[in-house]
């Protein structure tokens, strides 16, 4: 075959065609490079925010309403509870790196609480008493347990952002999954998987609610933050508690978390809404598959957080006397 100009050019056609589908493995490598330089400058700027976060959210109230959902097998509501309180985020008088929430209800299923301002009052009064940090934990946590239905799930406002911890850091794996628009701001959604899995404590909530057959469960946790671009604060967090089994394929979700937050004028954004989800009613299909059924919801919802001033009484006592401009949700 004789080849003429043609023929030449529609090689060199060809080459360059077939050429451009061809890795080229210097732009991979500053690709992935640039991946991982986008991850690592976010993750720094995610991880201070994270400390702003814990060093700002303290002395705060807002309006809280939590509402409890129980569901049988076939997913509908047969216990229903709704809590209106005054949350408060209280820093331990022993430890500045303490906090600790604590919700008064006002009324439950719209019926007013009985005594209220002076049940609140004598609260703080025992709570000025504890001679120890450890002793105001447990008044604090005995509290919190108060009145539940189901489960008591308390705590959830104060650290939402613990992988992010520098200390913390280097216990899961991080990747860049996406962007998503949240209320008019660009997020960047990063992925997380905790490097360690676990079996399950027969002693914590997991272990102690699976039946005998699911108690050989392998624990894993995983989950995604929207966090906003320009700011790298949290607009949305999305964490699961999940099991794995030899005879099954698929994980299976425990417990789901959902967090939306919302700017405020605190330089920080604050809680909006949290719901958790508690798939632990186990048990196995005719065919032996496992499942886990969701059997309770619970649900909190928060107004304008404010900060509430504190006096003291002998120098000790921690006394609620006013509250300052809302933090309003912008």
């Amino acid at each position: 075959m004789v080849k003429t100009p043609q023929s030449k050019i529609g090689l060199t056609t060809l080459f360059v065609v077939l050429f451009g589908f061809i890795p080229n493995s210097d732009v991979l490598r500053s690709r992935g490079h640039d991946a991982q330089t986008e991850l690592s400058d976010l993750l720094d700027r995610a991880s201070k925010r994270a400390e702003e976060y814990r060093l700002l959210f303290k002395d705060l109230t807002a309006e809280e309403t939590k509402t409890t959902e129980v569901f049988n097998r076939r997913g509908e509501v047969t216990e229903k509870k709704v809590v209106l309180s005054d949350f408060f985020v209280y820093q331990s008088r022993f430890n500045d790196q303490a906090m600790y929430e604590y919700r008064p209800a006002r009324s439950i299923n719209a019926k007013p609480v009985a005594n209220r301002e002076e049940n609140v009052q004598k609260f703080f009064n025992k709570l000025a008493r504890a001679e120890t940090g450890e002793k105001e934990s447990k008044i604090l946590f005995e509290e919190n347990r108060k009145g539940h239905l189901r489960y008591w799930y308390f705590h959830l406002t104060l650290n939402p952002a613990g992988a992010f911890y520098k200390q913390s850091l280097g216990n899961y794996d991080f990747e860049i999954t996406g962007r998503e628009e949240i209320e008019g701001r660009e997020t960047v959604i990063v992925g997380y998987a905790r490097k360690d899995a676990r079996p399950l404590n027969p002693r914590e909530l997991i272990g102690k609610r699976m039946s005998s057959d699911f108690k050989s469960g392998i624990l894993r946790f995983r989950g995604r933050y929207w966090l906003d671009a320009e700011s790298a604060r949290m607009l949305r967090h999305e964490n699961e508690d999940t099991l794995e089994f030899n005879d099954t394929k698929e994980s299976l979700v425990a417990i789901r978390r959902l967090y939306e937050y919302a700017p405020s004028s605190y330089n920080i954004t604050a809680p909006k809404r949290i719901v958790v989800d508690l798939f632990l009613d186990s048990w196995r299909e005719k065919d032996g598959a496992r499942r886990l059924g969701r059997d309770c919801r619970i649900t909190y919802e928060y107004g304008p957080f404010r900060r509430f001033s504190v006096t003291s009484r002998e120098d000790e006592k921690k006394t609620i006397v006013g509250k300052e401009k809302p933090l309003q949700h912008d």
